[in-house]
């Protein structure tokens, strides 16, 4: 059973050196070290030597001293004289038992000298290795160094170079800023990012352009130009629609303005002209004829006629009661012919029955005419006032012109008409 048990340990120990073995040749293959595996191969070398002699000579010796053993039990079983203490000597199996131990010895003294030989071989590659790692570790060491030091510089490069890319259109971008809040109008942003800055800076440019708009709108406002056109940058363009808002009320202010001049002016042409033919009444006021042609001849060159004519009324016969042309200017000869006028008849008695002033804009072709170096042409507007005291017709005067007549000339007509109308009556009273 002892024999037995060994020789399990035997077949143990055989499996645990295939094993070494395959190991060493494993971790031969993780190196270029060129010593290194001289020592290994040197190692593999003996190791297989000892390999062959313990399979080829110490294996058969073993089983051989194994085999002798089981023949002395056999011996043993058969001898009836054996001793309690031992084996019966059998000089022959003895004589083969030493020579095989002595096999063994030899053999055995050569495996372990031979080990000797891969241990010192083992403990210098060993020494080599535990060299090799720690020059190994200092070298990875300072490649470790080397690296995280050009990481770091190369990390300082890129902020820099990152600060340069981001702050330089970031600074740009807030000096812009700046100019603005103090009512500066800058130049536009120039910068060749596609980023969110680039965004801003698009933004930023926008709002510029828009303010130059907003800008040149409001010199023009304030030069007077109203007439501009001008579009807000958005519905929400607060500054815009101001401005839009009070171009509106500049505007309407204006044209009130213009209105209240014109009215101003109209109204100081009324003055001017009651006036003046206040004067002229108060000067022509000893007949009818002076009067008549004086007043007519300032009508027609106050108020750019072409054509004018006064009527008088004649009562003097209560039978025979008509209106008599006591001055034309410019008129041609047939319409001269037609010097009393009854109350009702043409246009003139009409306006003197009616006691209205009569405006025509469509004048018949057989009505009047004008004589002039380009031969004769009908006026554009007729006007035909008479001239009312106390509600008696006392005259009627009847213009023509190629423009409309407005209508501050018709209520300064009909106004002056009172003074003509009391002026008449004057006269009239001073003939009788």
């Amino acid at each position: 059973k002892s024999f037995d048990y060994w020789w399990g340990e035997h077949k143990f120990q055989i499996q645990f050196f295939n094993d070494q073995i395959k190991k060493i040749e494993n971790n031969t293959r993780l190196t270029n070290d060129k010593i290194f595996k001289e020592y290994v191969s040197e190692i593999l070398k003996v190791t297989g030597q000892i390999k062959n002699k313990y399979t080829d000579d110490f294996i058969p010796l073993f089983g051989e001293i194994r085999n002798r053993k089981m023949e002395m039990f056999a011996l043993q079983n058969i001898s009836k004289e054996v001793s309690q203490t031992g084996f019966e000597k059998d000089d022959g199996l003895f004589s083969l038992m030493l020579e095989i131990n002595k096999k063994v010895s030899t053999t055995g003294i050569s495996l372990i000298t031979s080990l000797d030989v891969v241990k010192n071989n083992a403990l210098y590659i060993v020494k080599e290795s535990k060299e090799t790692t720690k020059q190994k570790i200092r070298n990875t060491y300072f490649q470790i160094i080397i690296v995280i030091t050009i990481g770091i510089i190369l990390s300082v490069l890129f902020t820099l170079f990152m600060s340069k890319v981001i702050s330089g259109p970031v600074f740009k971008i807030r000096e812009l800023v700046d100019k603005l809040a103090l009512g500066l109008l800058p130049e536009k942003l120039k910068l060749k990012v596609h980023d969110e800055i680039g965004d801003i800076a698009n933004s930023l440019n926008k709002l510029i352009d828009g303010l130059q708009k907003t800008s040149e709108f409001s010199s023009k406002i304030g030069s007077g130009s109203l007439e501009e056109d001008y579009e807000p940058l958005s519905e929400q363009d607060v500054l815009g629609n101001s401005l839009l808002e009070m171009r509106s009320g500049l505007l309407k202010a204006r044209n009130e303005d213009e209105i209240r001049k014109e009215e101003n002016k109209k109204q100081n042409w009324t003055t001017e002209g009651l006036t003046m033919f206040g004067d002229v009444l108060r000067k022509y006021n000893e007949n009818f004829k002076d009067l008549s042609f004086h007043v007519m001849s300032k009508l027609v060159e106050y108020l750019k006629v072409i054509q004018g004519a006064m009527f008088v009324l004649n009562d003097e016969n209560e039978k025979d009661i008509f209106y008599e042309l006591t001055c034309a200017i410019a008129y041609s000869r047939d319409k001269l012919m037609i010097k009393h006028i009854k109350p009702g008849q043409g246009l003139v008695g009409r306006a003197a029955h009616e006691k209205m002033t009569i405006k025509l804009t469509e004048i018949p072709e057989d009505y009047i005419s004008i004589s002039s170096g380009l031969g004769n042409e009908n006026p554009n507007s007729i006007i035909i006032v008479p001239l009312i005291l106390n509600e008696k017709v006392l005259g009627v005067i009847e213009l023509a012109s190629f423009k409309d007549f407005e209508q501050y000339q018709i209520d300064f007509l009909e106004q002056l008409g009172e003074d003509i109308a009391s002026i008449i009556s004057s006269v009239k009273v001073n003939v009788k």
